[in-house]
């Protein structure tokens, strides 16, 4: 069974990246890690070694749901160390189930 290390990141749509990015700066202190490789996005909001990924959202006219009993994410990433993800691999490849680095 493979043992997870901890959360290491949430993944948000946001209409405005880089004025989300500035909110986390100021309002909450973390860091930014943005790598020139990654492209335009994600930007990565780090504390710790836990982390935000700021993607934008598919127009710039994207609405808030509905209140309402919903959530909804694009995704969370747990850290593993490489045996750790080699042991999920071959538990979730069999499965049909999505993994990617």
């Amino acid at each position: 069974m493979l043992t997870l290390q901890h959360l290491d990141h949430v993944a948000l749509r946001v209409r405005d990246i880089h004025r989300s990015a500035e909110w986390y700066e100021k309002i909450l202190g973390l860091k930014r890690l943005h790598p020139k490789e990654w492209g335009p996005f994600p930007i990565f909001m780090v504390a710790g070694q836990t982390g935000i990924a700021l993607f934008p959202t598919q127009s710039r006219e994207a609405q808030l749901p509905p209140p309402g009993d919903w959530v909804r994410a694009h995704h969370y990433a747990f850290r593993v160390d490489q045996e750790n993800f080699e042991k999920a691999k071959a538990h979730l490849t069999p499965l049909d189930i999505f993994w990617s680095v």
